[in-house]
């Protein structure tokens, strides 16, 4: 195969990836506009209908009880007894839970320092982090601390099955999930 044919060959392989990636990129907008209006997502064979599923649970769903049927729930629990009994249900919930502190102490000190996520309608730890690191807001071993965590969280997000963590791994997790809090509250305390 001589450069000529090596060239041609090369251009007919990345044609139709490059027309792709320019048609997106010239619809780029539009596009976006669509994204809100979407019913449906497929992925092999996995077919997600939130918006679809949720309007028909929400009509199938029973009135409220009522006042004098309803079930006596327990005063108001504190914070370990309500992770206690996520532990109980499920292990990998209360991971989930646990790190949903650690993002809302990430958010509040972001939005402390100034940190926006232009056009974005979601929160970014992965992108806020290394930031406030930067910025001295907090430092290197709080910085790794949450890595670890969102890493952790992400295992458990991907696991397959769900059954990967055990009740004293969730509670592991929660001590962890609060000394990263903790050190964020510290350390937006003395800003």
């Amino acid at each position: 195969m001589d450069w000529l044919q090596f060239t041609s060959s090369l251009v007919s392989s990345l044609a139709w990836p490059v027309a792709v990636v320019a048609v997106v990129v010239a619809l780029r907008r539009q596009l976006g506009a669509l994204l809100p209006r979407l019913q449906s997502v497929k992925y092999k064979d996995i077919q997600v209908e939130f918006e679809k599923t949720l309007a028909k649970a929400e009509a199938e769903a029973p009135r409220p009880l009522a006042p004098e049927i309803a079930p006596t729930l327990p005063a108001e629990l504190t914070d370990e007894e309500r992770f206690g009994r996520i532990v109980e249900l499920n292990p990998s919930s209360a991971v989930l839970a646990a790190w949903s502190d650690v993002e809302v102490a990430l958010k509040f000190m972001a939005e402390q320092a100034g940190i926006q996520s232009p056009g974005r309608r979601f929160f970014y730890p992965l992108s806020i982090v290394p930031k406030l690191e930067h910025m001295g807001r907090i430092n290197h071993q709080t910085s790794a601390l949450i890595d670890d965590l969102r890493v952790l969280r992400d295992l458990v997000i991907h696991a397959e099955g769900g059954g990967v963590v055990s009740a004293e791994d969730a509670w592991r997790f929660k001590r962890l999930a609060d000394q990263a809090v903790a050190e964020l509250r510290d350390s937006g305390a003395t800003e």
